[in-house]
């Protein structure tokens, strides 16, 4: 850790700091910072270039895994870019999602990471290693087919059938009544 080094801070509201390359916006859905998630449908317009990624050390990232956020020290000065494009009228920032990604914005710099907290399954989780899981083991209750499903569709049909024969029955009889009241009314 570089303790006394003054921390600038550049996050353009274009989401394109100084040194990243400008791309096609795309939506992600997610930015990850000291472990915690802030779910969000952002709008990436840059990546940062392998040149300067090299440079320094990543503090976010987008769900996908590319940079989102890289800090860069020297012996005088540290400095992060920040790639994340927040809408000016949003309230995204203010939720206690937004926590980890403003400390990770707001800590001393060359702050290393502590992993001593992570349980050795979580480690050997991210590690990759092992079986992927099954499909069978997402797949919900059982889908057997039952008789029920088809008997209501067709007591459905036969029911709407017979709404439409008892109104059209309904207005032949008002048609009826109808024709029989004007016949009476010139004879009168």
């Amino acid at each position: 850790m570089i303790s006394g080094v003054p921390v600038s801070v550049e996050w353009p509201a274009s989401g394109v700091p100084s040194g990243w390359t400008s791309t096609t916006p795309d939506t992600i859905g997610a930015v990850v910072a000291r472990g915690t998630a802030l779910v969000f449908p952002f709008i990436r317009a840059a990546r940062i270039p392998e040149s300067v990624a090299t440079q320094g050390r990543v503090i976010a990232w987008w769900s996908d895994g590319e940079a989102a956020a890289v800090e860069i020290a020297t012996a005088t000065a540290c400095t992060r870019h920040v790639g994340v494009s927040v809408p000016p009228s949003s309230d995204v920032l203010h939720g206690q999602g937004a926590r980890a990604l403003l400390l990770a914005l707001s800590a001393p710099c060359g702050g290393e990471i502590d992993m001593s907290s992570l349980a050795p399954t979580s480690v050997r989780d991210l590690q990759g290693t092992g079986n992927l899981a099954a499909a069978t083991a997402f797949r919900g209750e059982s889908t057997e087919r039952t008789p029920w499903a088809a008997l209501l569709l067709v007591l459905a049909l036969v029911l709407l059938v017979l709404e439409w024969w008892i109104r059209d029955r309904e207005e032949q009889a008002l048609r009826s009544v109808n024709e029989e009241l004007n016949a009476m009314r010139k004879v009168a």
